[in-house]
C-alpha cells in the first residue's frame, strides 16, 4: 500500500502517528486517548495516500490529453512521480503548462525538476525528452536536439525494456527534428531506428507510431508509394488495436499523400473519415486539425464556398478550447483564401491576427510563415516594396532556426515578386536559390515547383529551350512519383511551349502523352480536351508544312 511513496511522506505519515502516543506516555492520559491518537495519525497516512494517488490521476489525466495533441506522444513519466510530492507538483505544473501552450514556463519547470536530487537516470532520461519534444514545438531545433541526444545518451546505458523504450522515445524527436528541418535522410535513419526497436519491444503503439513517421518522410521525399504503404500499415496496426485517435491521424496522413497523387476524391474521403472519427471520440484537436484539412482541399477543387465554411468552422473550435496554435494556422489559411478571392484587406487582416498570436506565443516558424504570407498579399495589392520587406524578415527568422524547405519557400516568393517588379534576372536568381535547397534536401515536389517558375520565366523572355527542358524535368519527377494529374497539367505547358517553337512534331508527342494519362482521369475533362487541341493544331501545322 505504501510502496509508492517516497521516505520524507513516509516519514511524515509514522511521525502523524508516534507522536500522539508519545505525548499521551507522557502525561498518562491514558489508553482511550493512546488508541485515539493513534486513529488520528493513521488517518494523516492515509490523507498523504489519497493525495498522492490524486496527484497520480491528475498526471495521467493530463498526459491522455496532451497525447490528443499534435506532435510526439507524451514520454513515459515512469520512475518520476514516486521521486516525491515536491516532483508530483511540479510535474503537474509542466503538464498544465503545456496544456495551455506556455511552452517556456514549461520548460523551466522540467528544469527544475532536472536538478532536483534522487530523481536517477530514468527520471532525467523523461525530463530531456519532455525539453525536446518542447523545444521542437516552439521551432527551437537547436535546443531540441541537444536535449533528445542527452536522453539517448542515457537511455543507451540504461538496462531492459526501459532503456529501450527510452531510446525509442529519443529517436522518435531526433527523426521529427530532422524532418522539420529538411535533413530527410536523418530523418528516414532515425525513424527506421526507433521502428526497429518498437518491433523488438513488441509495442505496436509505437510500431504504428514509427511507420506513420516514416510514411510522412517518404512523402516529402517525394516517394508516394512508399508513403501510402506506410501509413496503410500504421492505419491497420490501429485498427487491430483498436485505437481511434491513431486510425483518425492515418487517414488523415494518407489524405495527404492522396492529395499529393491528385487523388482528390481519395483525399477528401479519408479527411470526412478521419472527423467522422475525431467527432465520435470527442477530440476537437483532431477535428480542427481534419476541418483544416478539408477546407485546402475544398479550395484546391475550386469550390470556395465549402473551402471558407471548414476553415471557419476550424477556426471556430481552436477559439472555444483555447489552441493558439490551431488558431494562428486557421488564420492563415483562411487569410490565404480571402487572397485567392481576391478580398485582400480582409486577407491582410487574418494574417496580421495570425502574425499577432505567433509573435504572442513566441512561434518562430509560424511568424515567418506569416509574413511570407502577408508578402503575398502584398504582391497582389502591387506593393512591392513591402512584399519584398516582408518576405526578407521571413527569411531571416527561417535562416535563423534552420529550415531549409521554409527557406526554399520563402526565396521562391522573392523569385515571384521580383518577376512583377520586372526583375527577370533576379526572379531567375532566386528559383534558382531555391531549385538548389530542394535538390540538396531531396525534395521532388519542390524541385517540380522551382523547375515550373523557371519555366515561366523563360517562357516569358522566349527562351524556348530552356523553358522546354524545365518542362521535361517537371514531366519526369511527376511521373516518378505518380503524381498523374500533374503531369497531365505539365504536358499541356509543354505542348504550348513547342508549339510557340513550331516543333509540331514534339507538340504532338507531349498531347499524346498528356491524353493517354488524362482518359483514365475523370477530373482532368478540361484539361484532356485543351490537349486534343493542341493534338488537333500540331497534325495541322505538320500537314501544312508537308504540302
Amino acid at each position: 500500500m505504501f510502496r509508492n511513496l517516497d521516505r520524507y511522506e513516509v516519514g511524515a505519515g509514522f511521525f502523524a502517528i508516534i507522536l500522539p502516543i508519545v505525548v499521551c506516555l507522557k502525561w498518562d492520559t491514558g489508553k482511550g486517548a493512546i488508541i485515539f491518537g493513534v486513529i488520528v495519525g493513521v488517518i494523516s497516512l492515509y490523507e498523504i495516500l489519497i493525495k498522492r494517488q490524486l496527484d497520480d490521476k491528475k498526471i495521467e489525466a493530463l498526459q491522455e490529453e496532451r497525447a490528443k495533441q499534435p506532435g510526439p506522444p507524451p514520454t513515459s513519466l515512469d520512475g518520476l512521480p514516486q521521486k516525491g510530492r515536491a516532483v508530483r507538483t511540479l510535474i503537474i505544473e509542466a503538464l498544465e503548462a503545456e496544456k495551455e501552450y506556455r511552452h517556456q514556463d514549461a520548460i523551466n519547470l522540467w528544469k527544475q525538476i532536472e536538478i532536483m536530487r534522487d530523481i536517477g537516470d530514468s527520471g532525467l532520461c523523461a525530463v530531456y525528452l519532455n525539453m525536446a519534444s518542447l523545444y521542437d514545438d516552439i521551432a527551437e531545433y537547436d535546443d531540441a536536439l541537444f536535449y533528445a541526444h542527452k536522453a539517448e545518451k542515457i537511455a543507451k546505458t540504461l538496462n531492459g525494456d526501459e532503456g529501450k523504450d527510452f531510446l525509442a522515445g529519443a529517436y522518435n524527436i531526433l527523426g521529427l527534428v530532422s524532418h522539420e528541418t529538411g535533413d530527410y535522410p536523418a530523418a528516414k535513419d532515425y525513424h527506421e531506428k526507433g521502428l526497429k526497436i518498437s518491433e523488438e519491444l513488441g509495442d505496436e503503439s509505437d510500431i504504428a507510431m514509427a511507420l506513420g513517421n516514416l510514411g510522412s518522410v517518404y512523402m516529402q521525399m517525394g516517394d508516394l508509394a512508399k508513403a501510402e504503404e506506410h501509413h496503410k500499415r500504421a492505419l491497420e496496426i490501429h485498427e487491430r488495436i483498436g485505437n481511434p485517435l491513431g486510425i483518425a491521424s492515418d487517414l488523415g496522413n494518407l489524405g495527404l499523400v492522396y492529395r499529393e497523387m491528385g487523388d482528390l476524391p481519395k483525399a477528401e474521403e479519408h479527411f470526412k473519415r478521419a472527423l467522422e472519427i475525431h467527432e465520435k471520440i470527442g477530440n476537437p484537436l483532431g477535428m480542427a486539425n481534419a476541418l483544416g484539412n478539408l477546407g485546402l482541399l475544398y479550395q484546391y477543387l475550386g469550390n470556395l464556398p465549402k473551402a471558407e465554411e471548414h476553415l471557419k468552422r476550424a477556426l471556430e473550435i481552436d477559439e472555444k478550447i483555447g489552441n493558439p496554435l490551431g488558431m494562428a494556422n486557421a488564420l492563415g489559411n483562411l487569410g490565404l483564401l480571402y487572397q485567392y478571392l481576391g478580398n485582400l484587406p480582409k486577407a491582410e487582416e487574418h494574417l496580421k491576427r495570425a502574425l499577432e498570436i505567433d509573435e504572442k506565443i513566441g512561434n518562430p516558424l509560424g511568424i515567418a510563415q506569416d509574413l511570407g504570407n502577408l508578402g503575398l498579399v502584398y504582391q497582389q495589392m502591387g506593393e512591392l516594396q513591402m512584399a519584398e520587406l516582408h518576405h526578407k524578415r521571413a527569411l531571416e527568422i527561417v535562416r535563423e532556426i534552420g529550415t531549409p524547405p521554409e527557406e526554399a519557400s520563402i526565396l521562391c516568393n522573392l523569385g515571384s515578386a521580383y518577376m512583377l517588379m520586372g526583375d527577370h534576372p533576379k526572379a531567375e536568381e532566386y528559383h534558382k536559390r531555391a531549385l538548389e535547397i530542394h535538390e540538396r534536401i531531396n525534395n521532388p515536389l519542390g524541385m517540380a515547383s522551382d523547375f515550373g517558375n523557371l519555366g515561366y520565366i523563360y517562357g516569358l523572355r522566349e527562351e524556348f529551350d530552356k523553358a522546354e527542358k524545365a518542362y521535361i524535368e517537371i514531366l519526369e519527377i511527376f511521373r516518378g512519383i505518380g503524381a498523374w494529374p500533374k503531369f497531365v497539367l505539365t504536358s499541356e505547358n509543354l505542348a504550348i511551349v513547342r508549339l510557340r517553337k513550331n516543333d509540331f512534331d514534339g507538340v504532338a508527342e507531349a498531347a499524346r502523352e498528356g491524353i493517354v494519362v488524362a482518359e483514365k482521369l475523370p477530373q482532368m475533362a478540361k484539361e484532356l480536351e485543351i490537349l486534343k487541341e493542341l493534338l488537333e493544331k500540331a497534325e495541322k501545322g505538320l500537314a501544312e508544312s508537308q504540302s
